[in-house]
């Protein structure tokens, strides 16, 4: 991972990038049917991210790793 954000021109200590990665959450909320019997619905949203979170999440490719 730290070779590939080196790449990228984002250098940081091993430290720092796991201090980054741990603030990044991803929510999923579930909503009730208003049919009898009916399935939820699910709703999944990332935690707001600033810039260097953002950085990190779209040069390590975190987005695959989000619930479909």
């Amino acid at each position: 991972m730290r070779r590939k954000l080196e790449q990228a021109e984002i250098s940081l200590s091993i430290a720092s990038m796991i201090e980054r990665l741990a603030g990044i959450h991803e929510v999923s909320v579930l909503i009730p049917t208003t049919a009898k019997g009916g399935i939820p619905r699910a709703s999944t949203v990332l935690s707001d991210l600033n810039a260097e979170q953002l950085a990190l999440f779209q040069h390590l490719d975190l987005a695959r790793f989000r619930a479909a």
